[in-house]
């Protein structure tokens, strides 16, 4: 009780239907003296089944987490025999929790063996607890990471200061050891007040969230728990596990729009671009701008890409048998250009469909271009070799890279959204834009203008003489039956 009182940290074996005495609690505390855990006592019932130790704990108004059997103490005494039946963590209301996971031990495994990695992780264990204070405990979770529990302090500063001393500690003995191996370490940090629940797993997965931004930052970085990052991290995880279900179940909650491209001054849309939109069941319709990467993290683009295409080339021979010279732009990811045969989907397609090679453009954006590889260039030759139309799109929002024009030498550029905006509100700009036209159309390609919302835009946008123009001004994407009412029937 006077630990408890004093704030003190207690770890608790279950051992059910055995008196609390004061025998038991010293031998149980000799047992582990000198681990740096703390106190482990065996925990008891009373005869209202309660256990005793949570009872007391509650009553000091302090916080009860569930240990899992993995943590053990920095040197790994035993504890894990100890606690391996589960065991109860009391800790005082207010803390810090640090993870720490160092980069590179594989390599020197790999490169000296494990058991000079043993020797470093064991002169890494002794850096951390150099910097430790009173109050702040440090316990080896699996592998290469620790997790430091400060009970001393519940300001996120202080943590971020300890990760600076353990860090440049780690530097240090580097250096003394003659930088015969180099790692980094990155550090996350979360204070007791982001805890919601009372298991000791909650506080493990806060910080392996922690950890692993730090670690999307860069080697040798630490990163301070931030509610919102992690309610937009767990809206991705949900977001994802819909967009498996529905890959699965037929593509359900996937539509695809339309929007029409205007040749000129043409009253009849020359084409549409197809885009596809998705339906959540909990969070309703969600922008393309945060679905489309997901689907492209996970490699469920590929599936999704493949169905899109089938329902884009349907409609387009459906269109076709109206305005005979439409044409469906498809828009391709790097992931499908390189991950997957996109030439072979496109051919059967085609084929299923009777649509002939004109009806079809390809869309690639200039940034899938960078990270071309062996299969992406394949696509890339096969495409030019089949006589398939290439349009590069928001071209300019990138690294813009003119090889790719000569190399390529796709039919339409399109022009940003970004670019139209400035180029209507600024005469430098719109200058700059003015001189790109023309040198694209010396090289004999065509311009797509995107992004033209009003009349007065496009009365200005159109003295740069593009082929063709998207945008507000002449429709937002929609629907196919909308589509083809407003675009095709009423046209």
């Amino acid at each position: 009780y006077d630990i408890l009182k004093s704030g003190g940290l207690i770890i608790s074996e279950y051992s059910p239907n055995v008196e609390p005495n004061s025998k038991m609690f010293l031998e149980r505390n000799r047992i582990v003296s000198g681990i740096s855990i703390g106190i482990l006592v065996i925990e008891a019932m009373d005869r209202s089944g309660t256990s005793v130790t949570a009872r007391l704990a509650t009553q000091q108004g302090r916080k009860v987490f569930v240990l899992p059997h993995e943590i053990e103490d920095i040197h790994g005494k035993g504890t894990n025999k100890l606690i391996r039946k589960g065991a109860t963590l009391i800790t005082s209301t207010q803390e810090i929790i640090e993870e720490f996971e160092f980069l590179s031990f594989k390599e020197i495994n790999d490169n000296f063996g494990q058991e000079y990695g043993d020797f470093v992780l064991r002169k890494t264990a002794d850096c951390i607890s150099g910097c430790l204070s009173e109050g702040q405990k440090v316990y080896k979770l699996v592998a290469d990471e620790f997790l430091i529990l400060d009970v001393a302090s519940d300001e996120a500063k202080d943590a971020d200061k300890l990760y600076d001393k353990v860090r440049e500690a780690i530097d240090r003995f580097i250096e003394t050891n003659e930088f015969k191996v180099m790692y980094t370490v990155s550090g996350g940090i979360v204070p007791f007040a982001a805890l919601k629940g009372n298991q000791c797993s909650e506080a493990l997965k806060l910080t392996d969230f922690a950890l692993n931004e730090a670690k999307k930052l860069g080697r040798n970085r630490c990163y301070i728990f931030n509610g919102e990052t992690y309610r937009k991290f767990l809206r991705k995880r949900e977001i994802i596990q819909e967009l498996r279900e529905a890959v699965i179940n037929g593509f359900q909650g996937f539509t695809a729009f339309y929007q029409p491209v205007f040749a000129e001054d043409k009253k009849v849309p020359y084409g549409a671009e197809a885009l596809m939109r998705f339906t959540s069941e909990k969070f309703g319709m969600i922008s393309p701008a945060e679905f489309i990467p997901i689907l492209e993290e996970t490699g469920l683009i590929i599936p999704a890409g493949r169905w899109m295409m089938k329902e884009a080339m349907g409609k387009c021979s459906e269109i076709r048998k109206i305005l005979s010279g439409f044409r469906m732009s498809i828009n391709i990811s790097q992931v499908q250009a390189s991950k997957s045969d996109v030439i072979q989907d496109i051919s059967a397609e085609m084929k299923r469909t009777g649509l002939p090679l004109e009806a079809v453009i390809v869309e690639l954006t200039e940034s899938d271009l960078l990270e071309q590889n062996i299969n992406e260039k394949h696509f890339l030759t096969e495409l030019k070799r089949m006589g398939i139309s290439l349009a590069l799109d928001d071209f300019g929002t990138g690294y813009s890279n003119f090889h790719y024009l000569s190399e390529l030498k796709p039919e339409i550029i399109k022009i940003d959204r970004s670019f139209t905006a400035k180029a209507v509100a600024d005469e430098q700009e719109y200058y700059l834009q003015n001189q790109f036209c023309t040198m694209i159309h010396n090289l004999d390609m065509k311009i797509c203008i995107e992004g033209i919302e009003s009349a007065q835009e496009w009365l200005k946008i159109r003295k740069l003489c593009p082929e063709f123009t998207q945008g507000y001004f002449w429709g937002k994407p929609c629907g196919y039956e909308e589509f083809v009412r407003k675009f095709v029937q009423e046209k």
